[in-house]
């Protein structure tokens, strides 16, 4: 049997890594390494290799100057030692960052072994009198264990330039003795390591100079009792002297689930384009679409003959819905045939929208300084609408940078987008001095349907640590919660147009045919958790009011799609129609 060529490709690259590995001359004692000259040797030789095939080193494009440990602690000592280790980076261009880097020497099979399955967590192999390999500490049991148990024991642990503490929240843990340990994807910005299947134990990788707002929003939702999230139980802390205390990682609740809800509503998108291709006479393959668990509709009587959704019901025209943005206070219906066919994921997404609604009034009661409600006053606003454009205008110009290389579909949109320049950035103009426009408060900041689950017909809310790359200042900052609101907006529309794509890979043709229905879907879904939100929140000061809500809303999606356009540009440049078209939408809904 051949084997399938994305598990050849995968498997040559494992292969490349292996071979690229370097192999380091040790003695007999190792848990001195990081207290010698061997500290040199790993960091001339092996540290800037492994840096850059980590998923979550941010810094790839940046040209390294200088790559050494400035702290570190042995988390266990004898033959095998495991270190807790900072690791701090200088580029050619000034900038510095340091990472938390775990560390644990292995020997014998254990090595072997993930340098055979991980060989991306190696540092480097070990030669001379003992053998074995230098690995990421986040696949060694033992290494997750002793972690566990300083959170579970409120240690504090001694390093070269300050110490380690971990925290217990609440209850004690609710494990068994035996800790069985399994680890998320190394394409994680994060390390996860799941124990047990009760807990998730969450590294983050990129040391901050304060407290992660994953650590500090998470605890507040534990404490109040907000059970759409998973439960902070524990967490790790950097202390150092004259600093706030910074966050390694937590630990928090495992939550049974059906997915997450970008695959529960591409998966209802693919089933809509068949439903609505079959009624205008095309059925084109989703062979393009990524296996995962399917979500099926809730089961009920069949349709009558007569109801628009029923098979043989008369094929429907297309429809006609503006592109856009739902307005504040519409009183408009999705057409019947729309309405029949996506009744359940429209109660879904009104759902989601409470869900919203609710973690943002949680965190709006929040007594603190650190969470108190300001207001979003005529300083913020022109701070805010700078930010837009300063933002739009990074985005235009990576945009402009790569137009080039951009495929055929794309380019007509680029060029229209960067000839509009000016009426785009003339958006974000129209939020200074914007009265009575609510207030400020903490918010998710990532917020998208990949920061969601699906469970049990509803949804809990994940990652609280904000965009990546904002800095951390930015990210724990107060904000508008219309910006949460407009993160799912867009993020409906770009699934919408994903699994569009995907759907007419092999009929390319099709698209256009059914253009109008991802436009009528992602406007309808968009308009009942819209819905949901208004409902939940009501009259809350928190928000503005009719034609402010939508000015206001429209900079924050616009916003959106501009950090899609971005990313997308210097990342999956064969996506960046997406955020493209949904710009242009968006320009043209308004009027210009």
């Amino acid at each position: 049997m051949q084997m399938a060529p994305r598990a050849m490709a995968a498997q040559d690259a494992r292969a490349a890594i292996v071979e690229s590995l370097p192999a380091l001359l040790m003695g007999v004692d190792w848990q001195n390494a990081l207290d010698s000259g061997t500290r040199t040797v790993i960091e001339r030789q092996a540290l800037r290799p492994f840096l850059q095939r980590q998923r979550w080193f941010a810094s790839k494009s940046r040209e390294i100057k200088q790559a050494r440990f400035t702290d570190w602690s042995a988390l266990r000592q004898g033959t095998n030692p495991a270190f807790l280790t900072v690791v701090s980076l200088e580029y050619e261009d000034g900038w510095t960052e340091s990472y938390f880097v775990p560390l644990a020497l292995l020997t014998g099979e254990e090595a072997e072994r993930v340098i055979d399955e991980i060989p991306g967590s190696v540092l480097a192999r070990v030669t001379g009198a003992r053998k074995g390999a230098i690995v990421d500490g986040v696949y060694d049991t033992d290494t997750c264990n002793r972690v566990l148990e300083l959170m579970e024991q409120g240690k504090e642990l001694a390093t070269a330039r300050g110490s380690v503490r971990g925290l217990l929240v609440g209850r004690p843990l609710d494990l068994e003795s035996e800790h069985r340990w399994t680890r998320g994807g190394i394409d994680q910005s994060n390390s996860l390591a799941f124990v047990n299947d009760q807990y998730v134990l969450k590294l983050f990788r990129r040391l901050e100079p304060t407290a992660n707002p994953e650590f500090e929003i998470s605890g507040v939702l534990t404490k109040r009792g907000f059970t759409r999230t998973p439960a902070l139980a524990g967490a790790l802390e950097y202390l150092r002297p004259n600093l706030e205390p910074g966050t390694l990682g937590v630990l928090q609740t495992v939550v049974r689930h059906q997915g997450s809800g970008w695959e529960f509503t591409v998966d209802e998108l693919r089933r809509f384009y068949e439903r609505v291709s079959a009624r205008v006479g095309e059925s084109p393959t989703a062979s393009a679409y990524p296996a995962h668990p399917p979500v099926t509709p809730p089961s009920g009587p069949a349709y009558p003959a007569d109801h628009p959704a029923h098979p043989d019901y008369p094929p429907p025209p297309a429809p006609t819905v503006q592109p856009g943005l739902p307005e504040h206070g519409s009183l408009a219906e999705p057409p019947p045939f729309f309405a029949a066919l996506e009744n359940w994921y429209l109660t879904s997404a009104a759902t989601l929208g409470r869900r919203t609604a609710e973690l943002h009034l949680t965190l709006a009661e929040t007594p603190g300084a650190a969470f108190a409600p300001e207001p979003l006053d005529t300083a913020a606003l022109n701070a805010l609408a700078d930010d837009m454009h300063a933002h739009a205008r990074a985005s235009l110009e990576a945009l402009e940078q790569r137009l080039g290389t951009l495929g055929e579909p794309s380019r007509p949109y680029a060029d229209a987008l960067l000839a509009r320049r000016d009426a785009l950035l003339a958006r974000f103009d129209e939020v200074r001095g914007l009265d009575g426009a609510g207030a400020r408060i903490r918010i998710h900041g990532d917020y998208h349907l990949g920061q969601v689950l699906r469970a049990e017909e509803d949804y809990v809310i994940l990652d609280f640590e904000g965009e990546p790359d904002r800095s951390i200042m930015q990210r724990r900052a107060k904000q508008s919660p219309l910006k949460d609101v407009a993160g799912m907006v867009r993020s409906y529309s770009y699934a919408a147009y994903a699994a569009l794509f995907a759907f007419t890979i092999h009929t390319p043709d099709s698209q256009a045919a059914l253009e109008p229905w991802a436009d009528t879907w992602q406007y309808w879904v968009a308009d009942a958790f819209l819905t949901g939100y208004r409902a939940t929140v009501g009259g809350s000061p928190l928000l503005p009011q009719a034609g402010r809500w939508d000015r206001l809303l429209r900079a924050f999606v616009i916003d959106k799609a501009l950090y899609e356009l971005g990313y997308e540009v210097n990342h999956r440049p064969e996506w960046v129609r997406i955020p493209l078209i949904g710009i242009h939408k968006l320009i043209g809904s308004t009027g210009d």
